[in-house]
């Protein structure tokens, strides 16, 4: 970032920190496709805290396991020093309204990650000699809509489609007389996500 100054143009990124676990839960607590997003309860008490975060719970089939996704959400920019990210997450799985979902079942995986949260305006410069910025490095994680997956892979295939016009214009005239077939340009937005052309 620094060596090309990639940033010069972009806000500032701001992050968060995601915890996920996934739970395997009885059949009588499973309901494939249930999907709830929070926001607020419980880093936010009011409209004016200015500790923001939410989470989210998904209920999944999986090669036959009934599955629960769930996961918590904090801005890492909060201002209280005693404040856990993850004493919070357990403190929401206990909320009547999510617990309901996981009684009789077991977590069968966790993890956590940082997220960059600072949205269009914070993505820097991202391309440079030799390489290019792709996915959540880049800091596409769409935070309002939860779309970080879906970006990262969008992002993925318009770099893939980039390339590949850059290697034919690169090629001598005689070569492009039988181009290899390619992805056509139209099925990726390279100016929405990508300035590699």
């Amino acid at each position: 970032m620094e060596t090309f100054d990639l940033r010069a143009e972009a806000d500032v990124q701001t992050y968060g920190l995601g915890i996920k676990e996934v739970w395997e839960v009885p059949a009588e607590n499973h309901k494939p496709g249930f999907v709830q997003h929070t926001l607020g309860w419980p880093l936010q008490s009011g409209p004016l805290d200015t500790t923001f975060g939410g989470s989210f719970l998904y209920h999944m089939n999986s090669q036959g396991q009934n599955l629960i996704l769930v996961g918590f959400v904090v801005g890492l920019d909060y201002e209280n020093p005693y404040l856990s990210p993850y004493r919070e997450f357990q403190r929401w799985k206990h909320h009547p309204a999510v617990m309901k979902h996981l009684e009789g079942g077991e977590c069968i995986s966790y993890g956590a990650r940082a997220l960059n949260e600072g949205g269009y305006h914070a993505i820097p410069e991202l391309t440079f000699p030799g390489g290019a910025l792709l996915g959540c490095s880049a800091g596409f994680l769409n935070s309002v809509k939860i779309k970080g997956s879906h970006t990262a892979i969008k992002v993925g295939t318009c770099s893939t489609c980039s390339t590949d016009l850059i290697a034919h214009s690169l090629r001598p005239p005689s070569r492009l007389l039988h181009p290899p077939a390619t992805v056509p340009i139209h099925h990726c937005n390279v100016h929405t996500f990508c300035s590699l052309v």
